[in-house]
């Protein structure tokens, strides 16, 4: 699912994406991870922010 939106993201002229989820949420974070998600930050401990360059 989140491979299909990226691409429709890149379809409409996106160069990046910008997510976020709760750290405790595992299943997440590898999904993010594994579409070329690149954590940039975090919020009080509680979630990350991840960033997913559209090439």
């Amino acid at each position: 699912m989140l491979r299909y939106a990226l691409s429709v993201c890149k379809q409409k002229g996106m160069d990046r994406v910008i997510l976020g989820c709760y750290k405790d949420n595992l299943a997440s974070a590898a999904t993010i991870k594994k579409n070329g998600g690149q954590i940039i930050g975090d919020f009080k401990d509680l979630k990350y922010i991840i960033r997913i360059p559209l090439e």
